[in-house]
């Protein structure tokens, strides 16, 4: 289970990377204040305290999701190589095949 506040672009990542894994998600829009509740009424048509379901966050099959660790967690993050070079470790979800792997890069 994955929960937390974040803004709708966080929602619509979240929701492709929950896409591509086959896994529900359900969202609901959360105001500070509201100035921003009054922004989100004039951008959405509609019932803004309603629950969000995945695909109407992320519509496409042909979404990808591209997360690169800074710490380590899920992916290793950023490391420090023994000739001084950083290595960066991203998680790659693609929609439409599924295919779901991780890829490491030096610099």
């Amino acid at each position: 289970m994955l929960m937390g506040i974040g803004a709708a672009p966080e929602g619509v990542i979240t929701a492709t990377a929950l896409r591509g894994l086959k896994a529900p998600f359900e969202g609901r829009l959360v105001f500070k204040n509201e100035g921003h509740r009054e922004r989100a009424e004039a951008m959405i048509e509609g019932d803004v305290d309603r629950l969000w379901g995945r695909d109407e966050l992320c519509s496409s099959d042909d979404s990808v999701f591209i997360g690169s660790g800074v710490c380590p967690g899920r992916t290793r993050g950023v490391e420090q190589t023994e000739d001084g070079r950083h290595s960066v470790h991203s998680e790659v979800i693609d929609v439409k095949s599924g295919e779901h792997y991780f890829v490491s890069s030096v610099r």
